[in-house]
């Protein structure tokens, strides 16, 4: 409860009410609100709120609570540092006289508080057995220190490792407060596996022949069934261009028998028709023959074995080649 009446006797009279500002104002109500919380044993939210009344109004009474925020959270070595500050802080002697009393009362409060702080911060006493390491790391931080050295952590787990180039040591510990716990730093011996000497310099390996290129067959299927397909399609347009012209000519069977025509009966439209069947007539033999040889190809093609060597089909303009290594 002192601590609270120290803290509320601080917002009563720390600025005289000319001097007042905005930020004193709100360091007063941050550092009340600080002080309920570490009454309510709420230390981490307590801490939070006593920073930011530091920051707007640096006096002792409020960094003093701030020092044993920081004790109550195990940040010992956080709060000596507090604790020393606190001490050190210069008053204004144009304040008055009351705000100058509490002030000054913190800052003996904290002194008293640090010398017993000091007493129970705990302690790793480093010492070396052999070879004295290259490196020494605690919690991550390397250590500058000379061996042997006593250094001050704060209570909890912690890690200690040291290396001389590739020999490694390390050691976790936990240590509470008050304790004193001696290490002693021993790196492993060196390697004594000895070195195997270089092998002898191999002769290179002859190098294997040279591999002939060996062509893979190919596979005249996918020509093989295009030449069926448009063979087909051919033959197809042939019967049906025969059978129109097959048609046409029994009509002009009936007006010219023989296809032989007298001359009486040679009008325009008979002309067109012995034209038209001539046309059908020609298409049908064009693309049956064509037809049957591409089909015939396609046919071939297909049966042809695929190992049979490098060949290659061409189509051109009069016809379709097959050529290659059989």
């Amino acid at each position: 409860m002192w601590r609270l009446l120290t803290i509320l006797l601080f917002v009563a009279v720390a600025v005289p009410a000319h001097a007042q500002t905005s930020d004193s104002d709100e360091a007063r109500q941050l550092a009340n609100e600080g002080a309920d919380l570490y009454e309510a044993g709420k230390y981490a939210q307590a801490l939070k709120k006593l920073r930011a009344a530091e920051a707007r109004m640096l006096v002792p009474t409020i960094v003093l609570f701030t020092s044993r925020t920081l004790d109550k959270l195990d940040r010992l070595k956080e709060a000596e540092a507090s604790y020393a500050r606190a001490a050190a802080l210069t008053i204004d002697p144009a304040l008055p006289p009351e705000f100058q009393r509490v002030q000054h009362a913190a800052q003996q409060t904290a002194r008293e508080e640090r010398e017993a702080l000091l007493r129970v911060i705990p302690k790793l006493e480093l010492r070396v057995q052999g070879d004295t390491p290259d490196r020494i790391v605690v919690d991550g931080a390397e250590l500058t220190t000379a061996l042997p050295a006593s250094i001050t952590v704060n209570p909890g787990r912690h890690v200690v490792e040291a290396s001389s180039g590739d020999r490694l040591w390390s050691l976790e510990v936990t240590v509470a407060r008050g304790e004193k716990r001696a290490l002693r730093i021993q790196l492993p011996p060196p390697s004594t596996t000895p070195r195997a000497h270089d092998p002898p310099p191999r002769s290179p390996s002859p190098l294997p022949p040279p591999v002939e290129p060996r062509d893979e067959p190919t596979d005249l299927s996918p020509f093989g069934w295009v030449g069926v397909g448009v063979g087909g399609a051919l033959i197809v347009v042939s019967l049906t261009t025969f059978g129109v012209a097959s048609s046409k000519k029994s009509d002009l069977d009936g007006i010219c028998p023989d296809m032989v025509c007298r001359e009486s009966q040679v009008g325009r439209g008979v002309e067109e028709q012995i034209n038209s069947y001539d046309a059908f007539r020609t298409t049908s033999l064009v693309t049956g023959i064509a037809g049957g040889v591409v089909a015939a190809a396609g046919i071939g093609l297909l049966l042809w074995p695929t190992d049979a060597g490098d060949t290659q089909m061409t189509l051109g303009p009069g016809g379709m080649y097959i050529r290659g290594r059989f």
